[in-house]
């Protein structure tokens, strides 16, 4: 089924409505001068501890905000130490004290002597020894990974990009070019993440294998579908390697953001009951009617979006998923949170790959929901239309009830939705019919589509 553009226009008030939502102006962050900062800390844990098994600190010593690679990463990772029980290392990983980073006294009067300031980035391995000294171990460390051989993708120099003063989300800078400093043009910077991939599971991963992220900008860059925002160019460091890719940047970000930016009082995060009566309690019933008579008090949040605007947005979504589904892909991680409002105050996806960057368990179905309980293979690996479409029924209900936020009791079931009587009962009774128990009981994509088409023309 092919539908225009021309069907979905919306009126001059909403259209300006929606152009004015999707070009906020961005708060700026302020620039220290500052010869050393602490960029960010990670903490791993995979016991039920009082102390986390193992810690990341990351300073940049030396370097320029706007500029990239201007100064030296270090990278400090440290392990809870089993045989010296007081030391630095232990303190730092306690779960009963705030998270902190070494602190940057130790870390100039100890540390940073012993670095290579003329490297790109250094590893830098702390253990306190039996004799109560600490250990210092510094190595050159690799940001970036091999690109293969024989990609013709555009690219553009690390060195050329200027960060700008915006902190949005982790990983992701706003920059503009050195070369198109007369336009202003912003981009989005979407970088390698070597805290995670190299750090989380406390492995590296291997520079024969192609990196998550430069397979989701490869797979965009190869599958030019409508209604996605796609890479401009990879981005590529001094040698060669890969360190990210830039897309335009649209201020407004994702829905998540701006119902952050609109719902005012916070609506308050729901916990959903599942449908699925037999598995709860009479107490578990207690707390949803309590739940329920609490939640009939949402009223009083009047919505801040007119419902024009809303349907206009989800059926933005959905020619999206639409599209995907008509190519033969999953997306398998559809969420608030991955769906971007344009400059144009229409919504495209972004962070698309059908497979290996994650779910949210919050949108799953259950059927893969149950996969991931029972087996060690991961919801990526079960990626089915009928699974998009429970994800399109959640993000529908969220983005209708504006709903930044939520969380369901028991994932292994479809959830008790809680309505607000200004969303259309026919909307409702779709959206319901989108999340049903079994894969098979819902509609394929394009049938929600053609049924938000009709209502649309209505």
């Amino acid at each position: 089924m092919n539908i225009s553009q021309r069907e979905f226009e919306l009126d001059p008030d909403l259209q300006a409505q929606a152009i004015a939502l999707a070009n906020p102006k961005l708060e700026t962050i302020p620039i220290d001068s500052y010869p050393l900062r602490v960029t960010s800390t990670l903490y791993m844990s995979g016991s039920q501890k009082d102390y986390y098994e193992f810690g990341v600190s990351v300073f940049l010593v030396n370097s320029e905000f706007a500029l990239y690679d201007s100064g030296c990463l270090a990278i400090v990772t440290y392990e809870y130490n089993e045989s010296v029980s007081q030391c630095l290392e232990n303190e730092m990983l306690r779960k009963d004290l705030t998270m902190r980073p070494i602190p940057p006294a130790f870390f100039r009067k100890e540390i940073q002597a012993k670095l290579n300031l003329n490297n790109t980035a250094e590893h830098v391995t702390l253990k306190t020894g039996d004799d109560e000294q600490i250990i210092i171990d510094v190595r050159p460390f690799r940001l970036g990974c091999l690109l293969p051989q024989g990609m013709n993708h555009p690219t553009i120099l690390l060195s050329e990009l200027r960060r700008q003063p915006y902190d949005i989300y982790t990983d992701v800078d706003v920059v503009t070019l050195a070369n198109e400093s007369g336009n202003n043009t912003h981009y989005a910077f979407k970088q390698l993440s070597f805290l995670d991939d190299r750090f989380g599971s406390h492995s590296s991963y291997s520079y024969a294998e192609i990196n998550p992220l430069l397979e989701q900008a490869q797979f965009i860059f190869t599958h030019p579908l409508p209604f996605i925002v796609h890479p401009t160019a990879l981005v590529i460091d001094s040698s060669g390697d890969f360190r990210g890719y830039l897309m335009l940047f649209h201020p407004a970000q994702s829905l998540n953001k701006v119902l952050e930016r609109l719902v005012i009082p916070m609506k308050p995060s729901l916990e959903l009951d599942c449908k699925h009566a037999a598995s709860l309690t009479p107490a578990d019933h207690d707390i949803i009617s309590t739940a329920q008579n609490e939640e009939a008090g949402r009223e009083s949040y009047p919505m801040a979006l007119q419902w024009r605007l809303k349907l206009a947005w989800v059926l933005d979504i959905v020619r999206a998923i639409n599209a995907l589904h008509g190519a033969g892909i999953c997306c398998g991680d559809i969420k608030l949170e991955n769906i971007v409002l344009c400059v144009d105050g229409h919504c495209k996806l972004i962070d698309l790959l059908p497979r290996d960057l994650g779910y949210t368990i919050a949108y799953l179905a259950p059927e893969a929901t149950a996969i991931q309980q029972s087996t060690e293979d991961d919801p990526e690996h079960a990626l089915t239309f009928p699974r998009d479409v429970f994800a399109v029924g959640m993000l529908l209900w969220a983005l209708a009830e504006e709903i930044r936020s939520f969380e369901r009791k028991d994932p292994l079931f479809s959830p008790s939705l809680i309505w607000s009587s200004s969303t259309p009962l026919w909307y409702r009774e779709l959206v319901e019919r989108c999340i049903a128990q079994e894969p098979e009981d819902r509609p394929p994509v394009q049938s929600v589509l053609e049924i938000l088409r009709q209502h649309w023309i209505q």
